[in-house]
């Protein structure tokens, strides 16, 4: 999971930004494939639209063949996951269910298609039942 840092407002929901230098080299908890965003303006030039709910963002761009996204997290998730999913009917999952806090988020995922980009995130309450934290969508 890659921590990310409230950076700004843009249209008046908090953006929700990577850390980290572009460019920057490789790590464990930052694949190559994952976007690196130092600004607002560097991340809308870059190609990436964003939108938010309450609890949930999802950050998608357009990459030449489909698209690229991550959800993220405005509120805490005491315990559940995030799933990203596309056009594509493709539901892309976080992995196991975690504590997420404020600027958590996925992966980055890749699909197919173009069109409405969603990320959901999902409270697990013990007894084993999800309740939805939100569905925040964009369109590529």
């Amino acid at each position: 999971m890659r921590k990310f840092l409230t950076a700004a407002v843009v249209l008046g929901a908090a953006a929700i930004l990577p850390t980290g230098a572009a460019g920057a080299a490789a790590t464990p908890s930052r694949p190559a494939a994952q976007p690196t965003v130092q600004s607002v303006q560097t991340m809308l030039s870059s190609g990436w639209k964003s939108g938010c709910n309450f609890k949930t963002c999802v950050y998608a761009r357009y990459n030449g063949h489909g698209w690229d996204a991550f959800g993220g997290v405005r509120a805490p998730i005491s315990y559940g996951h995030l799933d990203v999913f596309g056009p594509d009917h493709v539901t892309h999952h976080s992995g196991g269910d975690r504590s997420w806090q404020p600027g958590d988020a996925s992966t980055t995922f890749h699909g197919t298609g173009l069109g409405r980009i969603c990320a959901q995130g999902w409270y697990r309450y013990p007894d084993n039942h999800y309740v939805s934290q939100g569905l925040a969508c964009v369109e590529l």
